[in-house]
């Protein structure tokens, strides 16, 4: 996928930090996840991939709950940015339409890979 780096919401922090999606990002993807996703607006010619990515079967995280509150599952593929281990996530809750891709790392790769508002960034599915 290729793509431009956006803003988020800030929302993705809060829901990385629950320990119901932590100890599942790290026994089903290796690593603990930064509480924190990279958004990427994807080019209009990119979304026909996102659409055969999300017929792929995915790495489930279960939903859960905690003090009365339901947290979604959410659909995970492993991906690659710039050698760096990742995954593209798709929450059961999300405001995102078909254009915008959450990646969800170790890291926080803005920082790591001196991302900004605007970056051009390939993200590639393995």
């Amino acid at each position: 996928f290729d793509g431009t780096v956006v803003q988020g919401l800030g929302e993705g922090a809060y829901y990385l930090s629950q320990q119901g999606y932590i100890s599942q990002f790290k026994k089903l993807l290796g690593f603990k996840p930064y509480s924190g996703t990279l958004n990427i607006t994807l080019n209009s010619d990119e979304i026909e991939k996102r659409l055969l990515l999300r017929q792929k079967k995915p790495i489930g995280i279960r939903g859960f709950k905690k003090s009365g509150r339901t947290f979604g599952k959410i659909e995970a593929y492993r991906c690659a940015v710039l050698g760096l281990p990742c995954a593209i996530v798709f929450p059961e809750r999300s405001v995102h339409g078909l254009q915008v891709l959450e990646i969800v790392s170790s890291f926080n790769l803005r920082k790591k890979l001196n991302l900004h508002e605007g970056s051009r960034i390939r993200v590639e599915v393995v």
